[in-house]
């Protein structure tokens, strides 16, 4: 499941960002916001996926500015009240929330496990 969590998590973000590039820069906050933590993603993913396994099973956890860099475009998203954006960042909060229930640490994610520290 974590590996189908944060495929899913991370194309909820890529949809937010193509979604708010088609609104011509009204959702220009959100749209930094989502692409700084897709860039910080993709930068520490980018020695593959053994990484991840290794952060995975340290239980590391996300804390301070790492959960603010996810917390924050799904914030952004919820605040435009725009459908098409704020779908997809509930649903994000829900994987995210369904994680914590279930006593895996945020860091069985892989979206969320690979954040610099």
């Amino acid at each position: 499941m974590a590996g189908a969590a944060g495929g899913f998590v991370t194309r909820a973000f890529e949809a937010m960002l193509k979604e708010c590039a088609a609104n011509r820069g009204k959702f220009a906050a959100l749209q930094q916001s989502i692409q700084s933590c897709l860039d910080s993603i993709k930068g520490a993913t980018a020695e593959g996926a053994v990484i991840t396994e290794a952060l995975a099973s340290a239980g590391r956890v996300l804390e301070g500015p790492q959960a603010e860099l996810v917390l924050q475009p799904l914030r952004l998203a919820v605040e435009t009240k725009h459908v098409k954006l704020v779908e997809p960042a509930l649903d994000c909060l829900h994987v995210i929330n369904q994680s914590i229930n279930h006593h895996h640490p945020l860091s069985s994610l892989p979206l969320l496990a690979c954040l610099p520290a």
